[in-house]
């Protein structure tokens, strides 16, 4: 529950919290190109802008660097 979610200290409103753990985000926060869910899902499946576009399968780093899927949330540090 992200009601009560409180960030440096001050609260705030709007929370949303993350698919797969148990932290809250902003709805701003998601496709900003920050891990802020700590598992990556809050930059998935985001629109492309200006960016170069990775192939099916692969996740494009917020540096553009393309790596694949599977290698999300995997304990390395690949983008």
């Amino acid at each position: 529950d992200c009601t009560h979610f409180y960030k440096l200290g001050v609260k705030t409103t709007g929370f949303i919290r993350c698919n797969s753990t148990s932290l809250c985000v902003l709805p701003t926060w998601i496709c900003d190109g920050s891990n802020d869910c700590g598992d990556y899902s809050d930059e998935l499946k985001c629109p492309v802008q200006n960016k170069h576009k990775c192939e099916e399968n692969y996740f494009s780093c917020p540096s553009g660097r393309c790596i694949l899927t599977t290698w999300i949330c995997d304990g390395q540090q690949d983008c």
